[in-house]
């Protein structure tokens, strides 16, 4: 899973546990407005309708024993006007309560008992009227507190259990909405507390599964920067960080394979310089065997000077011959250069013309089709063909094509006839440079059989001398370039190597303490030994003899 995913992750659980807990707390909250909205509907609107009714049958019956205080008719007739309105009003408020309010059947029996109670009551009262209105104080009086009085209280009994009924109703709902809250509480709670542990949880993996690559990734580089190479790391991960310190790795076994290779050509250098120090010294014992030969040559050259003097000077004749031949050649070299243009050019030519023709054909093969739709055409319509106007007119267009085109060929002919013609001049006058470098080289053939004949006289001394000057300049000319070659190469490559091993001494591999080479000393430089020469006899005259030789 890669970082991206895991934060995405971590983000996706976040939400669900704050969406989870908001949705918990917002179902607590509706329960609770439930609970409260049900004590509400079915406890207190209740409890006010009752306690409105006995407030009235309360009045009602305060009324009465005013009346029967009074004793006149006057207040019975009174009383009896006012107890019409309560009842009414009783009657009212009794049909907004029973039954639509009435929640639970204890209540319902309740209300019962008290519909009944005040039908007795009722009854009662209307036996108490006429006493009242015939002026019977007394009787009234004792039927009040025998009959009407007893029936009032059987009435407001009954109200104060449908009133507890309804507190009771009322103490169930706040116990419940009570005991919704603090289960919404403890759920929140535990919600909240495990969403942290979650959260805490998935932050801790994912710091660990981010940081531990990280923290190999720093210690591979601190590693790498130290010049330890070739780490044996496993990454195991499969995110952007574990990618990362993947690629370090590749980078570290990349750079010990790199160094491995370097310490290797630098000892393969070393080696081969030892080799090439080893071969100056034995190119050094070849030139002192060859000094002693120089010295025997010297007394043969001393004879030989005259006969070299004359072909000396025969030779700087041939020579000059050789350089005026050397021009004339170089002439004929850039005459035929000048005859491959033409001829190139004579070919480019001729491939345009190629081209042209193969258009001009093209154009000839496309008239005929055109020309032969026409014929079909003017055929197929007869007098009123129109195609055949059409067709004529491409036919006619491409006949005009085709006049360009040859126009464009006869140019083009004319062109390449021109450069033709150039090229034969051009080779004519490369033939009679050829013709005057014969002559040239004749005369070069007639100082080379003078020189010939000089030398046939010289026969008897060059022989000695030819074998060993022969054998002497090859060799010391051999020797004194592989010296000085060697010299320097060896030199070179000691340097390189010593270099290259001071370079790649600052790495070294797992398990090593030190580097190969880091401590070991560079050694001191090696002078080669210049070859001892012997002295000649006759230095004037066998360096003379030397320079004349040399230009023969």
């Amino acid at each position: 899973m890669t970082v991206r995913q895991r934060i995405a992750l971590l983000i996706a659980i976040s939400v669900v546990i704050a969406l989870s807990v908001g949705v918990g707390g917002l179902m607590a909250l509706r329960q609770t407005g439930a609970q409260t909205e049900a004590i509400y509907r079915t406890s207190l609107e209740p409890i006010v309708d009752v306690t409105g009714v006995r407030a009235l049958f309360n009045g009602t019956r305060t009324g009465l024993n005013r009346a029967l205080l009074v004793g006149t008719v006057d207040a019975a007739k009174a009383e009896q006007a006012d107890n019409a309105a309560a009842a009414k009003k009783i009657d009212a408020l009794w049909a907004s309560y029973y039954p639509n309010m009435v929640s639970s059947p204890e209540e319902k029996a309740e209300a019962d008992r008290f519909i009944a109670a005040q039908a007795h009551a009722r009854e009662l009262n209307a036996r108490l009227d006429p006493l009242m209105a015939s002026g019977k104080r007394d009787e009234a009086v004792q039927y009040m507190l025998t009959a009407v009085g007893p029936a009032f209280t059987a009435e407001s009994s009954a109200i104060d259990a449908i009133v507890q009924e309804n507190v009771n109703e009322a103490a169930q709902a706040f116990a419940q909405s009570e005991n919704i809250e603090r289960h919404a509480f403890v759920l929140v709670v535990i919600g909240l507390v495990v969403g942290a542990a979650a959260l805490v949880a998935c932050g801790v993996f994912l710091a660990r599964s981010i940081m531990r690559p990280l923290i190999q990734a720093r210690e591979l580089a601190a590693s790498i920067s130290d010049g330890e190479l070739g780490h044996a790391i496993d990454v195991k991960g499969k995110d952007e960080v574990s990618d990362t310190l993947r690629s370090l790795v590749a980078m570290d076994t990349t750079l010990a394979g790199i160094v491995r290779k370097v310490r290797d050509n630098a000892s393969q250098v070393n080696a081969a310089a030892k080799d090439i120090a080893a071969g100056n010294d034995e190119l050094s014992s070849r030139t002192q065997e060859q000094a002693s030969s120089l010295e025997e040559t010297a007394a043969s050259m001393e004879e030989m000077t005259a006969s070299v003097r004359q072909n000396a000077e025969s030779a700087a004749a041939a020579r000059a011959l050789a350089e005026l031949l050397t021009s004339q050649a170089a002439t004929t070299r850039g005459l035929a250069g000048e005859t491959s243009d033409a001829m190139i050019r004579v070919s480019d030519a001729s491939r345009e013309i190629s081209g042209i023709v193969t258009t001009m054909d093209e154009i000839a093969f496309q008239t005929n089709l055109l020309a032969l739709n026409a014929a079909v055409e003017a055929a197929r319509a007869g007098e009123h063909g129109r195609g055949f106007a059409v067709v004529a007119g491409e036919v006619r267009r491409l006949a005009q094509q085709s006049a360009v085109a040859a126009k464009d060929v006869k140019v083009l002919i004319a062109s390449s006839g021109e450069r033709v013609e150039a090229g034969a001049a051009l080779l004519t006058r490369t033939t009679d440079a050829l013709a005057d470098m014969q002559a040239g080289a004749v005369k070069v053939a007639s100082f080379v059989t003078d020189i010939a004949t000089a030398n046939a006289q010289q026969a008897a001394g060059i022989d000695q001398v030819n074998m060993a000057v022969t054998e002497l300049d090859s060799v010391t000319q051999q020797n004194a370039a592989l010296v000085e070659e060697a010299s320097a190469a060896s030199q070179q490559a000691s340097e390189l190597a010593e270099g290259l091993m001071l370079q790649v001494a600052v790495f070294r591999f797992a398990g090593e303490d030190t580097a190969p080479y880091a401590e070991r000393p560079a050694p001191a430089g090696r002078t080669p030994t210049p070859p001892v020469l012997l002295s000649p006899s006759s230095p004037a005259t066998v360096a003379m003899a030397a320079s004349v030789w040399r230009d023969f």
